[in-house]
């Protein structure tokens, strides 16, 4: 019983401003669906109100005649946002099934200044909407972006998107619908104007990506543009853009919308390779919001990995030669975390200690 409450409890704001907004509104949509759909959320907040009156919000129900009431509002609420598909691996704090996928945070103590930046960019309330970091496979996108994720999860409202090949985050078809439906987590008032556009048109759950950015995101944050001002702007994180099918027509899409109204209220996080059709999109961008990693210093990227290496690979810290063969691993990697943990990966499988057949190949390095 429990579940259901909190379901009301969080649904109940995207309810309450669907009815404020639409009630009295009658011309165009006597003979609509829209109609119904107003009338249906008056009446599901009526059905709200008078439990909470009962305190059934404080009190576990015995009987299951509330609770089927219960159950109904929340179907009647939640159905115009489940029409759409979502990606069950896009989420920085989704659990992934697989060995070639790894997502993990920065080593504490490394990409200081980077993320240092970045979220200054973050916080600061008229800084530029969208900010790309880029540079070649291995040198650490994905662990700087689920970093920021991490830091910021309870400080700032955020989406977050991690693209790639090998999951269905990759799906053009998945990228716009599982923004949004995140998005509608973080603002009710958004949420509310999404659900008024899938009761007028319920085919945008399966239209193109084009389509859906524009009436499924950029339009219905517009509409609810006068609910956002004043409160934080919600970073939506798209990560590895260039592993997603749809990457380049969402950041056309997403630039073009910038240019046109703003979006203000929201601010894009964005990671790629140095896709050619993504590098001439992110040049328009203004200077101090596009980091190219691979022109950082090598001498602050090799301190960092050998910081990295340090950290994690503890079974080395008795080996006579252990500065040593830090330092050979580091110059090794050359600027590339992925190298660098690659090795880390190899000497840690199955949490076993060093075994001969490493400490071969070590003696080889040496």
């Amino acid at each position: 019983m429990k579940d259901i409450l909190d379901r009301i409890q969080g649904l109940l704001p995207i309810l309450e401003t669907s009815a404020k907004r639409l009630e009295g509104r009658k011309d165009g949509f006597g003979h609509g669906s829209l109609m119904t759909f107003a009338n249906t959320m008056q009446t599901e907040l009526k059905k709200i109100e008078t439990m909470q009156s009962h305190n059934l919000f404080r009190r576990v129900l015995q009987g299951t005649e509330d609770m089927h009431t219960l159950l109904g509002v929340c179907k009647n609420i939640t159905e115009g946002l489940e029409q759409f598909k979502i990606s069950k691996t896009a989420a920085h704090s989704a659990h992934i099934h697989s060995d070639s996928v790894a997502r993990r945070t920065c080593t504490p103590g490394t990409r200081v200044d980077v993320l240092k930046g970045i979220l200054s960019w973050m916080q600061q309330p008229e800084s530029e909407p969208v900010y790309w970091l880029t540079g070649p496979a291995g040198i650490g996108k994905t662990t700087i972006a689920k970093t920021i994720c991490e830091l910021v999860d309870h400080s700032l409202p955020m989406v977050s998107y991690f693209c790639s090949r090998q999951l269905d985050s990759g799906d053009a078809a998945l990228l716009v619908s599982t923004i949004c439906r995140q998005l509608c987590d973080k603002s009710s008032s958004y949420a509310a104007s999404l659900v008024e556009a899938l009761e007028k048109d319920s085919e945008l759950a399966y239209a193109t990506l084009e389509i859906q950015l524009k009436e499924m995101l950029m339009q219905p944050w517009e509409a609810s543009a006068s609910e956002h001002v004043g409160l934080p702007p919600v970073i939506i994180i798209v990560d590895a853009l260039d592993e997603n099918q749809g990457g380049t027509l969402f950041l056309q899409g997403l630039l073009h919308a910038v240019g046109a109204t703003g979006l203000k209220g929201l601010k894009f996080f964005v990671t790629s390779r140095e896709d050619e059709q993504i590098s001439r999109l992110c040049n328009t961008l203004p200077e101090g919001t596009v980091l190219h990693l691979q022109n950082i210093p090598k001498h602050t990227v090799q301190h960092d990995i050998e910081l990295y290496l340090a950290n994690t690979l503890p079974d080395l810290h008795s080996h006579v030669l252990y500065q040593k063969l830090l330092e050979k691993l580091t110059k090794l990697s050359d600027g590339l975390f992925i190298y660098a943990a690659t090795v880390v990966k190899m000497v840690t499988a199955n949490n076993a200690a060093l075994t001969e057949q490493v400490q071969t190949i070590f003696y080889k390095l040496l």
